[in-house]
């Protein structure tokens, strides 16, 4: 006689236990439906420019953020990292109904010809409205870190007298120009070697102190010399 009701009491506990879970479940996911509120404002953070901010929201259009705790953070941080330029990007829930995106660009350190800008390491990103002020690049032959470590070269060089390197150009010849922030102009060749470029520099010291606005363009594919043009109407409206 004991042992059925025995088992009429184990079989009540575990009803009773099932009924508890379910009960928590149930609590569980009404407490998840409340906090699941529909997104209502998607905040982004950055110094962005209009061009960067377009392209942010057309990819927050493509993958809009709906309700707080149903959206893929990491989803959504990876759609925005599909973009070139962001360096970091961070996505965060801000209860009760927003989306808190955090934006740092990479740093750009060269224009690539029309095609966009240059990072630090030579990695092309996509053409935007950036800030004037990075050097100009343009390179027929030589491959864009090719081109940034002989821009890189080059300035190191032109420092030592406080000159400032504004575009370094290369055509199909594998030939390469530069221009100063003065306007002044040099053929370098093909061959760019150390002593090349020391000696436009010594020319073109040499030539600053004599009349620095009269330098225009100096020609260094010779071996022991330069060729170098004037700006003949000024210069005869000095003498």
């Amino acid at each position: 006689m004991k042992y059925p009701i025995a088992c009429g009491v184990e079989t009540v506990g575990r009803l009773g236990a099932c009924l508890a879970l379910f009960g928590l479940a149930a609590v569980a996911a009404w407490i998840y439906l409340s906090l699941d509120r529909p997104v209502r404002n998607v905040e982004v953070i950055g110094a962005l420019l209009p061009a960067e901010a377009l392209d942010v929201e057309r990819r927050l259009t493509e993958l809009k953020p709906r309700r707080l705790l149903s959206t893929d953070l990491k989803a959504l941080r990876e759609h925005l990292l599909g973009l070139s330029w962001p360096q970091l990007v961070q996505v965060r829930r801000v209860w009760p109904d927003t989306i808190h995106i955090r934006i740092t660009r990479k740093l750009v350190v060269a224009k690539w010809g029309e095609e966009g800008y240059l990072t630090a390491g030579g990695e092309l990103v996509s053409s935007l409205d950036r800030a004037a002020g990075v050097p100009l690049l343009e390179c027929a032959v030589a491959s864009p870190q090719k081109a940034l470590e002989t821009y890189r070269y080059l300035q190191d060089i032109a420092s030592e007298d406080g000159l400032e390197i504004r575009s370094l150009a290369q055509n199909a010849f594998g030939e390469w120009r530069l221009a100063l922030s003065n306007g002044v102009r040099a053929h370098l060749g093909a061959d760019i070697q150390r002593n090349r470029m020391r000696r436009f520099v010594r020319v073109h010291r040499h030539l600053a102190e004599v009349n620095a606005k009269a330098v225009r363009y100096l020609d260094l594919r010779y071996a022991n010399g330069a060729a170098v043009r004037f700006d003949e109407p000024q210069m005869l409206a000095e003498r």
